[in-house]
This record gives structure tokens, C-alpha cells and sequence, in this order.
């Protein structure tokens, strides 16, 4: 991991959001120079404080990235999926104290949490959910669209018959945590994936379309999680049952990759 680290920042193409603190948060100093009769001044805050919000977060999910993919390169997708279920817990912890409370409770919290992507939102709602169409599709999208996946910081594209990828979707390092927390772990706490996230595939740095559920509980859930592309027949129906959560894991690592001298 040490030698993962020294050859992401080697590569890495902007020193700049490296720091040792997270910027100070903004709301203040905002809604002060808004208070003084100087909306432009806030915007101008806001815009300049935001982009260097985006680009700490960035830089730290460019280097989760390395150390995930060098996870993968080395044991394979279990023990990916291990990592992913020990940060999950605490991930989780706050989601499912969620689920208990009134719907629209959960879409604002949610909402809420989203907005730490930088991206653009639009909701919908009708009888049974709320559809929430993210525009890129979240951090995961962004990092396609700024070029990581060609900038030599040796990122994964994971494509196993496993549930770090859906079954075998094409699936970024990144991303692979979305399978884990929102629908196996949430379906062993809940029954039902929650909430469904319908992420785009492989390096495909479009929109996609995240359904909370009014109830969380709902087994029309289960339908609408995506599958594998060769796989992909449209809806299914909820009649056939739900899909078997470890079809198609794979216990074996991948043969690791020789990445010369380890730093001690």
C-alpha cells in the first residue's frame, strides 16, 4: 500500500488539493456577505469555496481508488468485498436510522447527502418512490469525466461474476462499493436493496437514477437493482423471486500484478 501511495502522487496531475486540513466549511462567510447587501460577493464565495471542497474530495477519492484497486489487483473481489462491508457498517449506521422515519424525511436526508457529489439533481415522485435522476451519476461519474482512468494512477475496472459488480456488471473501483452497502447489506438488514441505485456501466460517465422507495421494505425493489449487461432482459418480474445475492461470487484472487520493488 505504501508503494501504491508514493506512485498516486508521483502520477497524480494536481498537487494543489493536497492538504493537510479539509477547507473550513462556508455557510458563514456566505450568508455574511450576503447579510452586507452583496449577493455577488456570496456567489463568488460560494463558487470559489466550492471548487476547492470538490477538489479535497476529489484527491481523496482518487487515492481510495489506488488503494482499492490495488486491493483487487492483489486478493481478488472477496477481500474487496470485505473492505467494503467493514466501512459499510458505519456507512450504513446513519442510512438505516433513516428508515423508520416518514418518507419525505428520508428524501430530504438523502438529498442532503447527495449534494456532496457536485452534482445536478432531479426528483420526481409518484405513488410508490421518489426518483431522483443524478446528473453525472455522483463522485463516481466525476472521476470518469476528469480523466483518472487515463491519467496513470492504475484505477480498476472490475468485471467478476461477484457481487462488487453486480453480478459481472462492468464496474469502476469506486463505484464497486454501491452493490455491497445498497443492496446486500442493505437487503440483509431490510429485504429489499435500499436505496436502488442504477449506476451506469464500466466508464460510462452519464446520469443515472437512484429510486428511494417510500417503503423501504418494498420487494419491488429487488426488480429494479441493474444486472450484468449480457443478463440485462428488462424489468423482471417480481413474481420470479429475488435474485440470489452470491450467484456467481468467485472465491479466487486474480494472479497479483508485478508492480517492481516495494517500498519497506
Amino acid at each position: 500500500m505504501t508503494n501504491r501511495t508514493l506512485v498516486y502522487f508521483a502520477a497524480y496531475p494536481d498537487v494543489e488539493p493536497v492538504r493537510a486540513e479539509l477547507p473550513a466549511p462556508m455557510a458563514d462567510e456566505i450568508a455574511a456577505a450576503a447579510g452586507w447587501g452583496d449577493p455577488g460577493g456570496a456567489l463568488e464565495i460560494f463558487d470559489r469555496r466550492e471548487a476547492e471542497w470538490r477538489a479535497a474530495i476529489d484527491v481523496l477519492r482518487d487515492w481510495l481508488s489506488t488503494l482499492l484497486s490495488a486491493v483487487y489487483s492483489t486478493w481478488g473481489p472477496d477481500e474487496l468485498e470485505v473492505f467494503h462491508r467493514r466501512r459499510g457498517e458505519d456507512a450504513l449506521r446513519g442510512l438505516m436510522a433513516d428508515i423508520d422515519r416518514p418518507a419525505g424525511e428520508r428524501l430530504v436526508n438523502l438529498v442532503r447527502l447527495l449534494q456532496g457529489h457536485f452534482t445536478d439533481l432531479a426528483i420526481d415522485e409518484d405513488d410508490e418512490k421518489f426518483t431522483i435522476v443524478q446528473d453525472p451519476c455522483g463522485t463516481c461519474s466525476r472521476q470518469v469525466l476528469d480523466g483518472r482512468f487515463g491519467a496513470g494512477l492504475g484505477l480498476a475496472v472490475v468485471a467478476d461474476e461477484h457481487p462488487v459488480a453486480w453480478g459481472g456488471r462492468l464496474t469502476t473501483i469506486y463505484r464497486t462499493h454501491v452493490p455491497i452497502w445498497h443492496v446486500e447489506m442493505a437487503r440483509e438488514r431490510l429485504g429489499a436493496p435500499w436505496p436502488v441505485n442504477r449506476c451506469p456501466s464500466g466508464l460510462d460517465g452519464g446520469a443515472c437514477t437512484i429510486l428511494l422507495y417510500k417503503n423501504p421494505r418494498d420487494p419491488a425493489a429487488t426488480a429494479r437493482v441493474p444486472v450484468p449487461e449480457a443478463r440485462d432482459e428488462g424489468p423482471r418480474d417480481p413474481d420470479e423471486g429475488p435474485r440470489d445475492p452470491g450467484a456467481g461470487r468467485r472465491n479466487s484472487a486474480p494472479e497479483p500484478r508485478d508492480e517492481g520493488p516495494h517500498t519497506p
